[in-house]
């Protein structure tokens, strides 16, 4: 027989099971990532003396963290420590009762142990900026540069695509290799950015020399500094490097989209390549005023476009050939832009997929995205401070945390097809109102709508370009043994550019009508009324993630799924004792309360219950 207290031991063990509860968020990578976040924030920008003073700061907490840490390990050898298991008091009557004990939500030393991760994070980052910056400091060009009057020849190449700032005045950013002043030559490897007029006509990747000066120093490391040429750059040389396949694949492309309106023409090419510059100035504003301004920008979401379609493509075929496969189409994606700050991010987040699927251990979401931070940040700091990765950090943070509560809380009264694009898209916006209003100052109104019906085809758009180039460069194959097969494929490619050229039109119509609509922008600080309303509804939805957080991370058993155990159970939390007749519990489960293993139930050889305390 088995007495009562026997039998609440077994329930309390079922409830441990890990079927039966949601599995916390694994918060141990996140307070380091956000910490370092922070201190970037603040003293990132501050110089060389500000940034070593830093490292060293939190150098010495790291070491005493340490030092505290091990000191608490071997107080808990010597007997400090609990057992994990509960401890059994035996009754005057010969029951087994289990001893309370106070329950802690997180281990004994974590405190410590995450103190002493954050101190050491920041520490190397810190210690990196720092030398950083005195490598940038100890270059021919900073040093020349440093007086305001100084004016030199340099040589570089240009390695981003000329944007428009001002009147016919452009902003490109320059790879310097060589600096002649006075007559004499030296070496550089300085990162301009550089502003002037005559940029327009110069292809990337092109080779010129230029007459400017110095107009300021960078201390986000970013560039060197910022220079302003008042003559017209001399272009000495052709595109060189990758970059003549950067330009070659632009190339191809228009060639594809060329019997398209150039409106649709553009929004393909912003879309699928982030070439803005392409983009119609009227689709641009629209898209930025219907909150639909993150599709130009290549970011996480084209990669997943991609890596899904890779994985789909070779869901048969062995683990092996799926990460060369997925690995040889990110590689390839990312080899077609000119490299900006969100291709590093989108980079640095597909590798970590892909290292998860490759040791058959796919990491959780929240751990991926802290190591992408502090990867990030530590090789390229000055990102702290951008706009495009704050919202990109913020709005991934909040699909991977509230999106799965908010898409269970949606399909009650959705179905599951529209439930969860819903969910990830009003997680993303309640997430990023914040920011957009501090950034833009205005609430995008229509932004939830024109993003579900803009979601599913802006992937057809991002694979359709990227299919363009591909057929584009098959229908442009000398003609020969490839005779055969070139009307075929230029038909398929024709075909593809209307599906796409559709598939963007549609995306840029979504942003115009919503553009259009009467308050599709609220200035929150010219209407305080709407501005606080906006803050208070993104406040109380935060609350209510939070608490669904929460409660999910309570013990509880559940709803069963059926068959789990033989017999109809109206009520999960019935404690198994009132199953059976007084004292007697079903054979398949008597063995739990002797021996803590796992236990296969009678008539279901396929199931098991683990009852491990």
């Amino acid at each position: 027989m088995t007495a009562p207290s026997e039998t609440s031991l077994i329930i309390r063990r079922l409830r441990t099971d890990q079927d039966y509860r949601a599995a916390p968020l694994d918060l141990r990578l996140a307070i380091p990532a956000v910490s370092l976040w922070g201190a970037l924030l603040v003293a990132g920008s501050r110089g060389e003396c500000v940034a070593l003073a830093v490292s060293l700061g939190f150098a010495l907490v790291a070491v005493i963290s340490a030092v505290a840490l091990g000191r608490f390990n071997r107080s808990q050898g010597r007997g400090g420590s609990r057992p994990d298991h509960a401890s059994v008091r035996v009754g005057t009557r010969g029951t087994n009762t289990p001893t309370r004990r106070r329950h802690r939500l997180f281990p004994r030393g974590s405190g410590l142990a995450a103190l002493l991760i954050t101190a050491l994070v920041i520490a190397i980052v810190f210690g990196t900026l720092t030398l950083r910056l005195e490598l940038i400091s100890r270059d021919y060009l900073a040093v020349i540069g440093a007086h305001p009057t100084a004016r030199f020849d340099i040589k570089a190449q240009v390695i981003s695509t000329p944007k428009p700032s001002w009147g016919d005045s452009y902003r490109v950013d320059l790879r310097a290799t060589r600096l002649t002043w006075h007559g004499f030559t030296y070496p550089t490897r300085a990162r301009l950015q550089v502003k002037g007029a005559g940029w327009d006509e110069v292809p990337l990747g092109s080779w010129v020399r230029l007459r400017t000066g110095l107009a300021g120093r960078d201390l986000s490391t970013q560039y060197l500094g910022y220079a302003k040429s008042p003559t017209t750059p001399e272009v000495i040389g052709p595109p060189t490097g990758r970059f003549v396949f950067v330009n070659a694949v632009r190339q191809r492309l228009r060639q594809a989209t060329s019997g398209l309106s150039e409106s649709t023409a553009g929004m393909i090419m912003a879309m699928s390549l982030g070439l803005t510059v392409a983009q119609d100035p009227l689709d641009q504003e629209s898209m930025q005023v219907a909150g639909l301004s993150h599709l130009t920008a290549v970011s996480g979401m084209h990669l997943s476009v991609l890596l899904s379609l890779a994985l789909g493509l070779t869901a048969r075929k062995p683990r092996g050939v799926q990460v060369v496969a997925a690995a040889g189409i990110m590689g390839t994606f990312l080899t077609m832009l000119e490299g900006s700050a969100s291709v590093t991010r989108a980079a640095v987040m597909g590798v970590l997929t892909l290292v998860g699927l490759g040791i058959a251990r796919p990491s959780r979401a929240v751990s991926s995205l802290s190591a992408a931070i502090i990867g990030m940040l530590l090789v390229q700091p000055f990102q702290a401070t951008s706009w495009g990765f704050a919202l990109s950090v913020v709005a991934t943070g909040a699909i991977v945390t509230g999106g799965p509560y908010l898409s269970a809380w949606c399909a009650r009264f959705l179905p599951r097809l529209l439930a969860l694009p819903l969910a990830v898209s009003l997680s993303a916006q309640l997430a990023c109102a914040p920011l957009m209003l501090v950034m833009r100052g205005k609430l995008q109104v229509y932004s939830l709508p024109a993003n579900l019906l803009t979601g599913a085809v802006s992937s057809l758009v991002t694979v359709g370009g990227l299919g363009l180039v591909a057929l584009a460069a098959l229908a442009g194959l000398p003609t020969g043994p490839c005779a055969i097969c070139a009307l075929p494929v230029r038909l398929l490619e024709q075909g593809a550019a209307h599906f796409t050229g559709w598939a963007a039109a549609w995306i840029s119509g979504v942003a115009r009508f919503f553009a259009s609509r009467p308050g599709a922008e609220v200035d929150w600080l010219e209407n305080p009324v709407a501005g606080v309303g906006g803050l208070l509804i993104v406040a109380l939805s935060f609350a209510w993630v939070a608490s669904q957080l929460a409660h999910a991370r309570r013990w509880r058993i559940g709803t069963l799924p059926k068959p789990w155990l033989p017999g109809h159970i109206p009520d999960p939390a019935t404690p198994l004792s009132q199953l059976r007749p007084r004292g007697l519990l079903p054979g398949w489960l008597a063995p739990a309360a002797r021996h803590p293993s796992a236990v296969r139930p009678h008539g279901f050889p396929e199931q098991s219950v683990q009852t491990g305390v």
